[in-house]
């Protein structure tokens, strides 16, 4: 491989290994949050000891389903890690085809030898564009951490002495941490499948470059039972953050209208005040 091969091609490892840590980052919850969120799943509550906010902690919504759904948000990080831990094994195997990693990779996909030509792409317009929306995403929602503190769960929960929480990004967009989350998630995803990648060059997902590997490699790849397992993981991983986003969208109207519920003429302020959910000016 040539030097500028090499140094494209260590340049979207380390890309997409800083991608894989913000998404880490972002999809764990603050130790406070984390265990609130812990306590209330576990069906424990805490009563509120002021008068004024005399509701104790709660989780909206069936606890079953909220339990999955933290579950899958836990799981996440580590499968991004996994793809990333899986491309960057297979940068080094085309880089240095007689290294442990390349023999590590012919286990993998049977194959006779790793594709030299299968990460030997630069990065590309779309894949750093895709790298700063991660980046954007992730100071979002680390943002939105240190902003709302104690309240900042990654499930529906209503706290004892509640506060609307209007400073920091909330001041911008009233569902900020959502914005970050589609951004850090949507990047991630759009790196993980980007063309020069393992996935697309292996076949998980289709390449348009098949015609150039060698045939013995490009059938080995198909033919990996790993191959196919890693597939299949990263099509629910596509699918589950495809969902998650639609889900999101509609938990914000019920956070909205639970919001209303208890802060009343507060929350009607806040709203024409701060009328867009997610980004400013359009929606």
């Amino acid at each position: 491989m040539v030097s500028g091969q090499l140094s494209g091609s260590l340049c979207r490892g380390l890309l997409l290994a800083s991608a894989a840590l913000a998404h880490h980052i972002s999809s764990t919850p603050p130790n406070l949050a984390d265990k609130t969120s812990a306590r209330l799943l576990s069906g424990q509550e805490e009563k509120a000891s002021d008068a004024r906010n005399s509701c104790p902690d709660q989780i909206h919504g069936p606890r079953l389903l909220n339990q999955i759904g933290m579950a899958l948000v836990r799981i996440s990080p580590y499968t991004v890690w996994f793809f990333t831990a899986l491309e960057l094994i297979v940068r080094i195997a085309s880089a240095f085809p007689s290294s442990p990693a390349a023999s590590a990779v012919v286990r993998m996909f049977n194959a006779s030898a790793p594709a030299t030509t299968v990460l030997a792409s630069p990065v590309t317009t779309v894949y750093f564009a895709a790298f700063v929306a991660v980046y954007i995403g992730y100071r979002i929602r680390t943002s939105c951490f240190a902003t709302l503190g104690r309240h900042f769960t990654f499930t529906h929960t209503t706290l004892s002495e509640h506060q609307l929480v209007k400073d920091g990004p909330y001041s911008i967009v009233r569902h900020a941490s959502y914005s970050g989350e589609v951004l850090v998630r949507g990047g991630t995803i759009l790196m993980l499948l980007a063309p020069g990648g393992w996935a697309y060059e292996f076949g998980v997902i289709g390449s348009r470059y098949a015609n150039t590997l060698s045939k013995t490699v490009v059938d080995a790849a198909f033919g990996s039972p790993f191959a196919r397992l890693a597939g299949w993981v990263l099509v629910f991983h596509v699918c589950w953050a495809t969902f998650n986003t639609s889900f999101l969208i509609w938990r914000s109207s019920i956070e909205d209208a639970t919001l209303k519920e208890k802060f009343g003429a507060e929350w009607e302020a806040y709203r024409k005040q701060v009328p867009c959910k997610f980004i400013p000016y359009i929606v």
